[in-house]
């Protein structure tokens, strides 16, 4: 299964659509019969009222049940009685399913384009009865079609809504070889990504004709990973912020975003610059700011700038954007292949060469562009040079490519300084090639790192 990377770009999610498990409704599904009947807690043969009694008492704490009743009672197998073994039985009673073993087969209702849109990422986190559940023994549907699992882990799940949706009940179906179910805690959509996969692949990363640091050029073998196509814009950050908010895994400042819960609590994820002033106050440059606000409505963008890339975050902020959706930053060497589309290019650009139209650098602009204002390298990647340069999940050090692992580097194991990647729209043209290492302590913010 391929990992997923999130090359600072990031993902969308609102408060309507952060939802609970109240909004996922379950139908039972019964296996091969037992002569030992699930829910048959006074064990004498059926299945009846006298059982949902006993199951209501145990439910309202009326009675403390024998560790043998509590297993009989447990219809889900999860290990505790709760509402679904309730359900369960009383489905067993209304004569809905035959008595047997019962398992889950959860079901998400009424997918709509209210909230959900063709190409979104779908984040289903669930709880697996059981390990032995693998990634070809899931099948999802969306009413009776089968959609293509993107990722498969033993807590999410993860799907790209296709072409052809329109609205439905998405279903995860356990093989028939497995006898236990998934728990759905809840889903999040992420709207507006795509996600691009790339092949297990080898290509040569680095530079010998220019900074030291680029040296030597040496062969890099990578697993399979997606990256998204475009950089993550003020839009989806401030839409993670409000949920963020709501977790109370962020505080809000006058003049920041602060991390609240998590490895890296207590930093700075996002800053509200208002741009740059002379000590007079004169203002200088109020174009390059952050443009996502709070009030007391929550995060919001101001109108206009919510396709720009967003700016002004930290390390500390994209690492934990991408954190919340079980993903992460990619690495410099995961960076450097996709940048260069599979065809050794030195800029990231439509066909591996720079000028005005083909990327935003040198001032010629003097400010971020929405993502996807130019054509994309062969991978199908936009603004990886120039624009704003983006943060990669390694520790820097100048001297790291005569030491690095041939398969799959991550960087050092520590530093002072996070590696940032792709030049921004502030640098010149041969400072965006796609081997240019730079690097940033990773509490810096600026208006051309995003």
């Amino acid at each position: 299964m391929q990992q997923t990377r999130l090359c600072l770009y990031f993902w969308l999610l609102s408060k309507e659509q952060f939802l609970s498990i109240s909004t996922v409704s379950f139908c039972l599904t019964r296996a091969a019969a037992s002569s030992t009947y699930r829910g048959d807690i006074n064990e004498d043969g059926k299945v009846n009222i006298f059982d949902l009694l006993e199951t209501l008492k145990i439910l309202s704490n009326k009675v403390e049940p024998t560790e043998r009743a509590r297993q009989i009672a447990d219809m889900d197998e999860s290990g505790s009685v709760n509402i679904f073994d309730l359900l369960g039985m009383l489905r067993v009673l209304s004569g809905a399913e035959q008595p047997g073993i019962i398992y889950w087969e959860p079901v998400i209702s009424s997918l709509s384009k209210k909230f959900i849109d063709i190409g979104d990422t779908l984040v289903i986190y669930v709880e697996n009865i059981d390990n032995t559940i693998t990634a070809d023994s899931v099948k999802a549907y969306i009413d009776s079609a089968e959609v293509e699992l993107l990722e498969f882990g033993l807590e999410r799940i993860m799907i790209i809504i296709p072409e052809w949706f329109d609205r439905g009940e998405l279903k995860l179906a356990v093989g028939s070889d497995t006898t236990n179910g998934i728990y759905i805690v809840k889903y999040e959509p992420i709207p507006g990504i795509t996600m691009v996969p790339l092949p297990a692949d080898s290509f040569q990363m680095g530079l010998d004709t220019l900074e030291a640091d680029e040296r030597p050029v040496h062969t890099v073998s990578l697993d399979a990973f997606q990256i998204s196509t475009t950089e993550i814009t003020n839009a989806q950050y401030a839409a993670y912020l409000n949920i963020a908010l709501e977790l109370g895994d962020i505080i809000v400042t006058e003049d920041s975003v602060i991390g609240a819960a998590g490895e890296y609590s207590g930093h700075t994820y996002l800053e509200f610059s208002k741009g740059f002033y002379l000590p007079t106050g004169e203002p200088i440059n109020t174009v390059n700011r952050c443009y996502i606000k709070y009030d007391y409505f929550g995060f919001s963008v101001e109108p206009g700038k919510e396709e720009w890339p967003v700016v002004f975050v930290s390390w500390y902020g994209a690492y934990a954007f991408a954190a919340h959706y079980g993903m992460s930053l990619p690495t410099e060497a995961e960076w450097e292949y996709a940048a260069r589309g599979g065809r050794q290019f030195e800029f990231a650009t439509v066909d591996g060469t720079l000028s005005t139209t083909k990327a935003n650098y040198g001032m010629n602009v003097g400010y971020p562009r929405k993502v996807g204002t130019y054509l994309p390298n062969p991978f199908g990647l936009r603004e990886m040079t120039g624009n704003v340069s983006e943060w990669c999940g390694d520790w820097y050090d100048r001297y790291y490519y005569s030491n690095s692992p041939l398969q799959d580097p991550t960087g050092p194991e520590s530093g002072s300084e996070r590696v940032a990647r792709g030049g921004g729209f502030n640098v010149c043209g041969l400072s965006c090639r796609v081997s240019n290492r730079s690097s940033h302590a990773p509490n810096y913010r600026s208006s051309y790192i995003g």
